[in-house]
């Protein structure tokens, strides 16, 4: 019975130093020094999802970890994890999802906290990853306390990098479609003035603001009832409809790529909405949108993607 004793003592013993972490305890320590409250805080602690969704041994250990770790601060008193579990599973909400900004509000006020610990993780390399903490109060939504830290992984169930969350539609690129340039200066001297007004009436027309295809049949017409400027008339229609095409094509490709924009953008900003997201993570979205959809007039959503980059916030 006393082998039996020792052994379990001695497995805690092994399985507590392997879960010591101390960049945990310096992560806590850093988020409750930014807290300016000088009153007790009721906090709740939240599951640390991994940004790309998967459901780890982690997001439960980081947690634990935090909630012991704050459970020795005495300006703060920690919700049960009972009354925690009870609330989430009558919102029928999962421990391992990430939670927007209106649910954590929700989540608290249930709670009876004045604000909630959450964050996120992320794998850096095949050994750590990195953790992303926010406490936010409840009743403003704004976030009282960020932090983030190293760790070494002890959990063998997410070992891989994961890929960026977010990823914008890959779109062509649309080149310039330039009206042709026209000289309909005479050098030949003509003496049949009603020709020449003819003429001088279709060159008046070409420079209209017509479309492309009737100016190419108007140009076919032209070269039919004159046959001294058939050449001319001919390949200036056929300018006309080269243009015609090129700039059906052209808009062809900008509805589908403001399409795409669009449906990349609702997919953004939701992940942009959430609290739990670092503010790096958010701006290097941010980046990847504007890259691929620019900065012109035609990205209908870059005065509210740019709020996201700061070297553009400081430009202003």
């Amino acid at each position: 019975m006393n082998n039996i004793v020792k052994t379990i003592i001695g497995l805690f013993f092994i399985f507590s130093i392997n879960l010591k972490a101390e960049p945990l305890d310096e992560l806590a320590s850093n988020l409750s020094n930014q807290i300016k409250s000088t009153q007790t805080i009721r906090l709740a602690v939240l599951n640390f999802p991994y940004i790309d969704g998967f459901d780890s041994q982690g997001s439960k250990i980081v947690q634990e970890r935090m909630s012991t770790t704050f459970s020795q601060n005495k300006k703060i008193r920690l919700v049960e994890r009972a009354l925690l579990n009870k609330v989430l599973e009558e919102k029928k909400l999962e421990m391992s999802g990430a939670f927007d900004e209106k649910t954590i509000t929700e989540l608290g006020k249930m709670l009876g906290v004045e604000a909630v610990l959450t964050g996120t993780l992320i794998d850096v390399n095949d050994t750590d990853t990195e953790i992303n903490a926010r406490i936010i109060n409840v009743e403003t939504g704004e976030i009282m306390a960020s932090a983030k830290a190293e760790m070494k992984r002890i959990w063998k169930d997410k070992i891989s990098i994961p890929k960026p969350i977010f990823e914008p539609t890959p779109v062509p690129k649309i080149d310039e479609v330039k009206i042709p340039e026209s000289n309909f200066n005479i050098e030949t001297e003509y003496e049949d003035i009603e020709t020449l007004e003819k003429y001088d009436e279709m060159s008046r027309f070409d420079k209209s603001e017509a479309k492309p295809i009737e100016k190419a049949e108007r140009w076919k017409k032209f070269a039919e009832e004159v046959p001294k400027y058939k050449d001319i008339s001919l390949k200036r229609a056929k300018e006309w409809e080269d243009y015609d095409r090129a700039l059906k094509k052209a808009e062809e490709l900008k509805a589908k790529k403001l399409e795409a924009m669009k449906k990349d953008y609702q997919i953004l900003r939701r992940y942009l909405a959430l609290t739990i997201i670092s503010d790096e993570q958010k701006s290097e979205w941010a980046k990847k949108f504007m890259e691929n959809y620019g900065d012109g007039n035609d990205n209908i959503y870059k005065d509210e993607i740019s709020k996201y980059l700061p070297w553009i916030e400081a430009d202003k």
